[in-house]
């Protein structure tokens, strides 16, 4: 199997996993919390992210920043850092954030190319442009799409059905798959 970074995207935060060439996936940690925030908060000097900024960001406080999803996919979205207009989407290139993921990847799976490979799997409530605009973002920033999930089950699916080897061990793989039909 190739090294494989997933990212689970919802609302407010990033949620990174990776897969190495055995299919043993590994989990993103920092600062004991798995998950990438998406409220920023621009210094004099610096870019930031953290959970702790989400009450300055929901009351739209100056040098704050969330809703971030959907404000990156409106291209004439900008953000003020060092008295200078950016790209929404660049709060994720100024702070550590991508840098983070690209870390992660290495690390965990011992490929260090230029081109991460990625798949996507999004949160129900974010809309297509949204989706759209991100993976693009991310694309343009050597996170390679290769393979879109509109639900999270779907991809679980196509790894154990492709991917997952037979002779399972106890522990190496856990799987929950639930389904409802009208009979």
């Amino acid at each position: 199997m190739d090294p494989r970074l997933l990212l689970y995207i919802e609302e407010d935060y990033v949620l990174p996993l990776s897969f190495d060439r055995e299919g043993r996936y590994h989990e993103f940690a920092k600062d004991d919390d798995n998950r990438l925030w998406l409220y920023f908060y621009s210094a004099e000097h610096s870019v930031d992210f953290s959970r702790a900024y989400r009450s300055q960001c929901v009351s739209e406080a100056y040098g704050y920043y969330g809703s971030f999803l959907k404000t990156q996919a409106d291209k004439s979205a900008v953000a003020v850092v060092n008295g200078r207009e950016v790209p929404y989407f660049d709060l994720m290139k100024l702070s550590s954030m991508l840098k983070d993921i690209r870390t992660f990847y290495k690390e965990s799976t011992g490929d260090a190319s230029a081109m991460i490979p990625v798949s996507y799997v999004f949160a129900e409530s974010l809309d297509a442009d949204v989706r759209r605009a991100f993976m693009d973002n991310m694309k343009a920033n050597d996170f390679a799409p290769v393979s879109f999930s509109t639900f999270p089950s779907s991809l679980i699916v196509d790894y154990a059905v492709k991917t997952v080897p037979r002779d399972w061990k106890f522990g190496d793989n856990i799987m929950i798959i639930s389904s409802a039909a009208d009979m």
